[in-house]
């Protein structure tokens, strides 16, 4: 337990040398582990969220905090799976040389950062609401520098390859949620009209 809380910390303070590091062992349950508590702290920040309670008041649904607290969690789990999947058929295409499960263990040490940006985010929300946008946008670009870093490390090329996996990637997953939008609208529209 204690190499994974100074690894955590590593990946926080020097991520690339610590993921080099982690790259060399094959250990996805600590990777999980991150996951997990990245989630959970994900779930605590989600109900903490006044756009997501004003959300749920504006569609005139109550709020039920513990189904709000398990969707936030599963969906982090399932995520952390789904995209490392989505980057390595990427990276596959790109010319990478990882494997799924690689992807997989680097991406959830990336999680690591979950781990201050939810607490100081909170914290932000509730002392200084102003400045919440701003934290968050430093938590998008944080992750997107470690997601670049696992990808790199874990498919064996440059950073900019790893930037055009990341990038297309997100392109990928926002065109598939729209898709997926649309087609639950079109199926639940009989039922609501």
């Amino acid at each position: 337990m204690t190499d994974l809380i100074e690894e955590i910390g590593g990946v926080i303070v020097s991520p690339w040398e610590t993921l080099e590091n982690i790259s060399k062992k094959e250990d996805i349950r600590s990777a999980f582990i991150i996951v997990l508590i990245a989630s959970i702290l994900s779930g605590m920040h989600t109900i903490l969220l006044p756009e997501m309670r004003a959300m749920f008041e504006i569609l005139g649904v109550g709020i039920d905090y513990t189904i709000l607290f398990v969707f936030s969690l599963v969906l982090g789990l399932i995520g952390w799976v789904l995209s490392a999947g989505i980057y390595r058929l990427i990276a596959m295409m790109l010319g990478g040389n990882g494997s799924y499960n690689k992807v997989l263990q680097l991406l959830g040490y990336a999680y690591a950062m979950y781990f201050v940006y939810l607490p100081v985010s909170a914290f932000v929300m509730i002392a200084l609401p102003v400045l919440s946008g701003v934290i968050t946008l430093i938590g998008l670009i944080w992750a997107l520098i470690l997601s670049v870093f696992a990808i790199s490390i874990a498919e064996g090329f440059s950073k900019l390859r790893a930037i055009a996996t990341v990038v297309i990637g997100i392109i990928a997953v926002v065109i598939l949620f729209v898709i997926g939008a649309v087609i639950m609208m079109a199926a639940f529209m009989p039922v609501l009209m």
